[in-house]
């Protein structure tokens, strides 16, 4: 978002727009895209990473922790640039040309001028994010579940407590999503 309104970048008024094609896609097709560009057996860049240097193992495996990690981010790319890029268009562009004026630095002006000004809406930001990430079932659920990977996360602990026994257990379910309301509640 800092790139799109406080520089003069190429294709400024693509780049602003390209957010927004994240938040038309469902989750699901979001992460079906990303296991065929890092599945470790099929995945098109791991492909092409092993073919290029000749290696037998993957780049990036994309059912890992860091794969979720990974995934989380670019799901929640849109949102956060959508709820950041007001903040920074808010800001005074005054106020960073004075600091550069006065001899500071590109990177003195972001961290004593820009940064400081954008505080409360990183916060903010971050506190939204923070249950809409908790909360993400399809990546957990797609990426994690696989056998190689072996990550559970509260969601799918909470789907595995309904689906994995039977009679389904609703009281270890209903006690797990009590964390999501705690958290919504500190939130």
């Amino acid at each position: 978002a800092w790139i799109v309104q406080r520089t003069d970048v190429p294709f400024k008024r693509i780049l602003s727009l390209l957010p927004f094609l994240g938040l038309t896609q469902p989750g699901e097709v979001r992460a079906i895209g990303l296991t065929f560009l890092f599945s470790p057996q099929i995945g098109s860049v791991n492909t092409w990473f092993m073919h290029i240097f000749h290696v037998t193992f993957p780049l990036f495996n994309i059912y890992s922790n860091n794969g979720l990690i990974f995934a989380h981010s670019i799901g929640g790319l849109p949102f956060a640039y959508l709820s950041m890029s007001a903040p920074i268009r808010g800001i005074d562009p005054i106020l960073e040309e004075s600091s550069r004026l006065t001899g500071g630095s590109l990177r003195m002006s972001m961290f004593h001028v820009t940064l400081p000004l954008l505080k409360p809406a990183l916060i903010g930001t971050y506190l939204a994010m923070l249950p809409i990430g908790m909360a993400n079932f399809d990546y957990p659920f797609i990426f994690g579940q696989a056998a190689s990977a072996g990550v559970n996360t509260l969601a799918t602990s909470i789907y595995n407590a309904i689906t994995d026994s039977s009679p389904p257990d609703y009281n270890t379910a209903g006690a797990l999503s009590l964390i999501y309301v705690l958290i919504a509640a500190v939130v």
